[in-house]
């Protein structure tokens, strides 16, 4: 059971000393990022900054327990909560079971490209010392321990995470720590517990049999039980799975995972590089494939170049045409599971989340809701700057006093409007040019047919007058 102390407990049962600066700038919160190093599923925290802090800013003192080191014994006793306020200090600060907030801060290893942000520093004076008076009158304080201030060594945001980069002696001592407390380990992999049940389940699922599963009802063969049982449910089960959470049904076991992964799940991933949270390891790492890396391939069945993970979508939407995602309301099909969700809430839930600023008008899909702003509200004439509360009204002004102000370079057209314009360029102009172009192929194509018949009589004319020249020697 953990204890929380804002101050420190002196050895040798001299009692305990507050903290005379109380923590308020930060606050601790659960850590629910599963791609954060310091993640556990049993549950783990962070510190987070609740305001502004600036570089150089003062966040708060490292509190826990006063301890000696044992020269015999210390590694032995050593946990991640310890915390040595010099490098050659004789005693060290244990957070482990008494302590503040402060014990919550993570090291920015694993974290992307993230960098500390804060920093240890011994503080500048003791804390449980005695002050006596010298002959010379002057006050002298002996005794005492330092202890550990926190400051800010760059501007940290609010909501952003409080990292202090902990060194490598840290995480030597770290491993042994953790090699201890889990002895188990896989002799295949970095894998390592404390409970034989998992360890087993472990090794179980990594050995490599010669022995196969066959399923009866499709006669797919699998490595291991695990794999098979999984392909079951997955594949073949049709009972009618209902989610605990809310109303959502189905005859497909992992689709109902998949339901209860996204919608009912706190648990997310982060991309540590633009900070944007989604809901699988899959879709992080797509997500990184195409905003960060940006890999891209050409397509095997045409010239098409898309993004590595947009592959699958392209040759799916564009050569297969396989709609196999179905609404079991009214059966329509959809390429992938965002078209069906969007369908679901806009057709049968009539949600309509995106409401316009202007009128009372709301719209299921973003882009309804621009062109609705774009044709009604944003109507300001192209080229006088009057404003007008409707597209219609603009229409007018444009027809009576703009009249022909678009011309075309090409003939006398005329338009009052600039998409009018660019319209008859496309369809007339354009088409036109395009004919030309043709005929002149045409008329090129043409000649050269009748160059090669021309060809053998030209050949024969050049024979015949190399003959009357000079004949055979």
């Amino acid at each position: 059971m953990f204890e929380n102390f804002n101050g420190v407990v002196l050895p040798e049962d001299k009692g305990r000393v507050q903290f005379d600066i109380p923590v308020e700038k930060v606050e601790v919160v659960d850590i629910n990022i599963r791609n954060h190093p310091a993640f556990s599923r049993g549950g783990s925290k962070c510190l987070v900054a609740k305001e502004f802090i600036a570089d150089g800013d003062y966040i708060g003192s490292y509190g826990g327990v006063i301890k000696y080191y044992d020269e015999e014994d210390s590694k032995e006793d050593w946990n991640p909560y310890q915390l040595q306020p010099a490098p050659k200090s004789t005693y060290y600060v244990d957070g482990e079971t008494i302590g503040n907030d402060m014990r919550y801060i993570n090291d920015p290893r694993g974290i992307g490209k993230k960098e500390a942000n804060a920093k240890f520093w011994r503080s500048d004076d003791k804390i449980g010392s005695t002050k006596i008076k010298t002959r010379g009158n002057k006050i002298k304080e002996t005794g005492g321990f330092y202890y550990c201030d926190i400051y800010a060594i760059k501007d940290i945001q609010p909501e952003e995470e409080i990292l202090v980069d902990y060194g490598d002696g840290y995480w030597d001592m770290f491993q042994t720590w953790y090699n201890k407390k889990n002895p188990l380990a896989c002799s295949k992999c970095d894998y390592r517990t404390n409970k034989k049940k998992n360890f087993d389940s472990h090794v179980h699922n990594k050995e490599e049999s010669d022995e196969e599963y066959e399923c009866e009802l499709c006669n797919s063969r699998y490595k291991s039980t695990t794999s098979l049982n999984h392909h079951i449910k997955t594949k073949h089960n049709e009972e009618l799975c209902k989610c605990d959470e809310c109303d959502f049904t189905t005859d497909k076991y992992y689709t109902m995972k998949y339901h209860t992964k996204h919608e009912h799940s706190d648990v997310r991933w982060k991309c540590f590089e633009c900070n944007i949270v989604l809901s699988t390891l899959s879709s992080i790492r797509k997500h990184k494939e195409n905003v960060h890396e940006k890999i891209k391939l050409k397509c095997n069945l045409c010239d098409a170049i898309v993004t590595k993970g947009s592959m699958p979508t392209h040759i799916k939407i564009v050569h297969e045409k396989k709609k196999d995602i179905i609404c079991n309301i009214c059966q329509k099909r959809f390429f992938q599971t965002g078209g069906l969700k969007q369908h679901m809430e806009s057709a049968h839930e009539k949600k309509r989340p995106f409401k316009c600023d202007e009128c009372d008008f709301a719209f299921s899909l973003k882009s309804n809701l621009k062109k609705h702003v774009k044709n009604v509200h944003e109507t300001k004439c192209e080229q006088c700057g009057v404003n007008f509360p409707s597209n219609q009204e603009m229409k007018k002004h444009r027809k009576q006093f703009h009249k022909n102000s678009f011309k075309c370079d090409l003939c006398s057209y005329t338009s009052h409007n600039k998409k009018n314009l660019k319209r008859h360029t496309t369809t007339e102009h354009k088409k036109k040019r395009e004919r030309e172009e043709e005929e002149n192929n045409n008329d090129v194509a043409f000649d050269i047919e009748i160059f090669i018949e021309d060809e053998p009589q030209r050949s024969n004319a050049k024979k015949h007058r190399i003959d009357d020249e000079g004949g055979d020697e």
